[in-house]
């Protein structure tokens, strides 16, 4: 199997790192994952195995390398960002998430005449 490279990131970006699943040298018809770093995470019975654990730490891997610091459009501290829809920092998310306090309903006096 011919092995592909990646193609070089854009000016700005990280270069992204690659999962790969290969045929086992050690067990016949196995096949081995690989990291990033080319160490071996698993071995799999099945390649169709092999493909799921590896596109789960692929995924994964990626999630990771969005993550940017940024400043909290609340607050203004800087925190770990996951992504251009992740703008409020945990602690002022967790408090757009609470419950206002309860409002007595309005009830509309209904007058005769």
């Amino acid at each position: 199997m011919p092995l592909t490279t990646a193609p070089a990131p854009e000016a700005g970006t990280r270069a992204r790192k690659e999962w790969r699943v290969v045929p086992s040298v050690r067990l016949d018809g196995c096949h081995d994952v690989i990291d990033p770093e080319g160490v071996i995470y698993g071995t799999y019975a099945s390649a169709a195995q092999a493909r799921a654990t590896c596109s789960t730490r692929q995924r994964e891997e990626d999630r990771r390398a969005r993550v940017v610091t940024r400043p909290c459009m609340c607050c203004r501290a800087p925190f770990d960002s996951e992504g251009p829809h992740n703008r409020l920092c945990p602690l002022c998310r967790r408090r757009s998430d609470e419950p206002l306090e309860p409002q007595r309903p309005y009830i509309e006096a209904r007058g005769r005449g």
